[in-house]
């Protein structure tokens, strides 16, 4: 933490009302120190690596500092003004926001124990973001701003306006300057100020890169994917079926037995990326975890150290995925009720069938990709699907994604049929 962040987080928690708002305040705050981008975050709206790459290569990123200099310590309507806004009176619970003569943005203020989520008697029972994407709608204004304090949260009101495709309400980013470093301010007056939200404004520019990124991303991962991992994994799973004698090594189901490793493997390196795993509040799980093992694996290659031998990556492997199915009180993991993870040959008969692989020949080429895919899923699949419970719009919006990567030929037919009944 630099100087000017730490006297911005202890002017905040000063400010708050009593000793229990500031405890709360903190409990939140610190944690998000950790994020690669504190006071930031981006919930699908836009990609994460425009965010750290691309906005503060921009030539307008020093000028944009010392404007949102000037905003720090306003708070609500004040916070609107720093940033270029002309804040007028909608109803009793919005305003609108003017840069200039233009209709540019809705604003909700929220009260200091309110939820943007929450439903709330001051909003007619609705949530303050549902009600103000509904008044944005009538008054025909493409940005919805939520402030509370200090704290600003953005909302498009175009449909599948982010990269992530979730639902209006699930997309957003937010700023909290107090959190801000001081490398780091430009962003509150590149995404958040009048100028921004113009329609020839950074915001809009930053957006368009990051749907550029992701369609890119989409087309590196799928390379990836169908040209190296998938061959590589279908040929390990044959040697080692061969090597059990198993009986007649199908192709068919050699194939299928190395998707479903595949799709384990992906499953488990998106739900520790996005904290469906306890990766980062457990302990003992971190120790065991898939993103653990690949910066092992990762490290090995960079130093050129060699790769243990035996089957004890395979057997770590094996317990992750035995805890992701039945739980793990010890390591913090809920039992996942699907059929991605089980052993049962009545549900999956090729789940059942993938025999003690010696991992080696493949899995560690697999390891040095799990970093990348983590970035890849984040971006690509968009929206946190809960372990406890994996809804039909989640599986919906994963079988999009599938058919999205691999093409329409008649292999990836058959692969997304498995993939499909697998969920």
């Amino acid at each position: 933490m630099d100087v000017g962040q730490v006297e911005r987080l202890c002017r905040e928690t000063l400010a708050q009302p009593d000793r229990h708002a500031a405890l709360r305040f903190l409990s939140q705050a610190l944690p998000s120190l950790e994020a690669a981008l504190p006071g930031l975050n981006n919930e699908g709206l836009l990609a994460l690596h425009e965010l750290q790459h691309g906005v503060p290569a921009r030539t307008d990123w020093p000028a944009a500092r010392r404007r949102a200099e000037r905003a720090l310590g306003a708070r609500d309507r004040d916070l609107l003004r720093a940033l270029g806004f002309r804040v007028e009176h909608l109803d009793n619970l919005t305003s609108l926001l003017r840069s200039g003569d233009r209709r540019t943005a809705l604003a909700v203020s929220l009260r200091d124990t309110e939820s943007p989520e929450a439903g709330t008697e001051r909003f007619n029972g609705l949530s303050p973001i549902t009600y103000g994407l509904k008044k944005a709608d009538d008054e025909n204004l493409p940005w919805v701003i939520l402030v509370q304090g200090d704290r600003l949260r953005l909302y498009a009101t175009a449909v599948e306006a982010g990269v992530g495709r979730r639902g209006r309400t699930e997309t957003y980013v937010e700023c909290q300057p107090a959190l801000l470093s001081d490398d780091h301010l430009p962003y509150l007056w590149l995404l958040f100020s009048a100028e921004a939200l113009a329609p020839d404004g950074s915001l809009r520019q930053v957006l368009q890169e990051s749907q550029r990124f992701a369609g890119d991303l989409a087309e590196r991962l799928r390379e990836r994917i169908y040209e190296q991992v998938v061959p590589a994994l279908a040929q390990g799973v044959s040697a080692a079926r061969r090597a059990a004698a198993t009986g007649c090594d199908d192709p068919g189901q050699t194939y299928e037995m190395a998707l479903i490793v595949l799709f384990r493997l992906l499953f488990i390196a998106y739900a520790e990326d996005r904290d469906l795993l306890p990766y980062r509040h457990n302990d003992a799980y971190r120790r065991r975890s898939l993103k653990q093992k690949a910066q092992e694996q990762a490290t090995c290659v960079e130093q050129e150290k060699p790769i243990a031998a035996g089957d004890s990556h395979r057997r770590e492997f094996e317990l992750l995925c035995e805890a992701v199915a039945a739980g793990n009180t010890e390591w913090g993991v809920p039992g996942y009720d699907g059929g991605l993870f089980t052993g049962d040959p009545d549900v999956s008969p090729s789940g059942a069938a993938i025999p003690r692989v010696y991992w080696k020949p493949f899995l560690d080429e697999t390891y040095r990709k799990i970093r990348d895919f983590e970035n890849c899923l984040g971006e690509l699949v968009g929206r946190p699907v809960s372990l406890e419970r994996l809804d039909s719009t989640a599986i919906e919006t994963a079988e999009k994604q599938i058919i999205s990567l691999a093409g329409t030929d008649r292999t990836t037919e058959q692969t997304f049929d498995t993939f499909r009944s697998l969920l």
